[in-house]
C-alpha cells in the first residue's frame, strides 16, 4: 500500500505540473486499478450535494433516451433509435429535430451531436455519409454540412474549430478542423485503431472544459490547449491490470475485419473480466474522477466511480437511493456536477413496499406528476 501511495503521488505531480517540458505517456507513472470489481456501496444522500429534481415538460411523449447532454439551462436528448433530438430550455421542450429522409439536412442516424451555446448551432454527425450537419437552435433550421473522412466522434473546441477523432489520409488521429468548411487545421496526436473505433464520444468536452479521455490498453486523461498547435497536458494515465484491454488489441479497427474479429472473440471469452473507463470524466483543481464498467454491458448497476486527489482514492458503485429499484449513476457531466435521467412510471422506478427518504419521496412525487411518463432529471454534485 505504501508503494501504491508513492506511485499515485508521482502520477499526480504531473496533474499539477505547470512547466513547459512535455511529459510523454512512457515517462509518466501509470496507475493500475488492479481489482476493478471492488467498490464501496454508498447511499446517494451520503455522497451527493446540491441536488435538484427537474421534470422535463412536453405536450408529447419523449422517446426513450439514448444520450443526454446538458449546457447550463439547455438540454438535448437523443432518442435511443438515433433518429430524433429534443431540445429543452429550463426544463421545457422548445423544439425537436427529425430529418430522417426529409429533404435538405436529412440524415440516416444521429451518431454524435454537439451544441455551441455561443453560436446557437447544433452540430450533428451522421456516420452513414461521414457528414457533420449544422442546424440553428431553437428553430432546427438546416444551415450547411461538411464532410469529414472516417470520423467516429467530435466536439466543439472553440467558436470556429471542432476537434475530431478520425482517420485522415490513412492516419488515425485527433485533428482540429474548421467548423465552417471542414478544412484540417492541425493534428493533436496519433491514436490507436482501438481508440478511434471504440471512443464513441468526447463526453463533456467544451471550449471551457477541454478534458479528453482516451481508452485502450493504456487509458489517458488529458487537458487540450486552447491554441491549435500547442501540446496537450497529461493529467492521469491508468490501466485495469489483468482486467484491461491487452496491448495487442490496440491496433484493432472497425476498418480491419480480421483485427475486429480477434477483439470480439477475446471479449466474448473474457466478458465478465474486461473493463473500460473514462466515462463522465472530470478534472477539478485538485482531483481526477471518472466512471468505468465491464466492456460488454452498459447496465447502470455495473457502473463504478473512481476518484483521486493523489493522496486519497475513492471507489464507489452506483449510488443507492431509498426505495429506488436501480442505483443512480450520471448520464452526463454538467458545468458543476452531473445529471441523471429517470424514465418510466413510478411503479417501474420505485418499490412502494420500501421506506422512502425525503429525497426519494421528492423524486417520486415529481415522477408521478409527469404526463405520459416523460423523463425527470436529477442534478447533483459528488462530495
Amino acid at each position: 500500500m505504501k508503494h501504491f501511495g508513492k506511485v499515485v503521488m508521482a502520477a499526480f505531480c504531473v496533474f499539477l505540473y505547470v512547466g513547459c517540458k512535455k511529459i510523454t505517456v512512457s515517462e509518466m507513472d501509470r496507475i493500475s486499478i488492479t481489482d476493478p470489481a471492488s467498490f464501496v456501496d454508498v447511499a446517494f444522500e451520503d455522497v451527493a450535494t446540491d441536488i435538484r429534481v427537474v421534470p422535463l415538460i412536453s405536450e408529447e411523449p419523449i422517446d426513450q433516451c439514448g444520450e443526454i447532454k446538458c449546457y447550463g439551462k439547455e438540454t438535448f436528448i437523443r432518442s435511443v433509435d438515433r433518429r430524433t433530438l429534443y431540445y429543452f430550455n429550463e426544463g421545457q421542450m422548445i423544439s425537436k429535430l427529425n430529418r430522417v429522409g426529409r429533404g435538405p439536412g436529412e440524415y440516416l442516424t444521429i451518431s454524435n451531436f454537439v451544441f455551441s451555446p455561443n453560436r446557437k448551432i447544433l452540430y450533428l454527425f451522421s456516420s452513414g455519409d461521414n457528414s457533420i450537419f449544422q442546424f440553428s437552435v431553437p428553430e432546427m433550421r438546416f444551415l450547411k454540412s461538411i464532410k469529414v473522412e472516417q470520423m467516429t466522434c467530435f466536439a466543439e473546441h472553440d467558436d470556429s474549430t471542432l476537434i475530431v477523432r478520425s482517420n485522415i489520409n490513412g492516419e488515425n488521429g485527433i485533428y482540429f478542423i474548421n467548423a465552417n468548411n471542414g478544412e484540417i487545421m492541425g493534428k493533436l496526436k496519433d491514436i490507436s485503431g482501438f481508440s478511434l473505433s471504440f471512443n464513441e464520444k468526447m463526453d463533456f468536452y467544451q471550449p471551457k472544459h477541454r478534458i479528453l479521455s482516451e481508452i485502450g490498453s493504456t487509458n489517458i486523461i488529458s487537458e487540450i490547449p486552447r491554441k491549435v498547435g500547442d501540446e496537450e497536458r497529461l493529467l492521469f494515465v491508468y490501466d485495469f491490470g489483468q482486467s484491461g484491454i491487452p496491448k495487442e488489441y490496440d491496433d484493432c479497427s472497425l476498418y480491419n475485419i480480421t483485427s475486429l474479429m480477434r477483439l470480439m472473440q477475446y471479449v466474448r471469452q473474457n466478458s465478465d473480466n474486461v473493463y473500460v473507463g473514462g466515462f463522465c470524466c472530470k478534472a477539478d483543481k485538485n482531483a481526477i474522477s471518472f466512471w468505468y464498467r465491464r466492456i460488454n454491458t452498459e447496465n447502470k448497476a455495473d457502473m463504478r466511480f473512481y476518484w483521486t486527489d493523489g493522496k486519497n482514492t475513492k471507489r464507489y458503485g452506483g449510488f443507492r437511493l431509498s426505495a429506488m429499484r436501480n442505483p443512480i449513476v450520471p448520464d452526463c457531466v454538467t458545468d458543476d456536477g452531473y445529471a441523471s435521467i429517470l424514465e418510466g412510471s413510478p411503479e417501474f422506478l420505485f418499490d412502494s413496499q420500501q421506506s422512502f427518504s425525503s429525497i426519494s419521496a421528492e423524486i417520486k412525487q415529481v415522477v408521478s406528476t409527469q404526463k405520459m411518463n416523460n423523463p425527470v432529471l436529477i442534478y447533483y454534485r459528488i462530495k
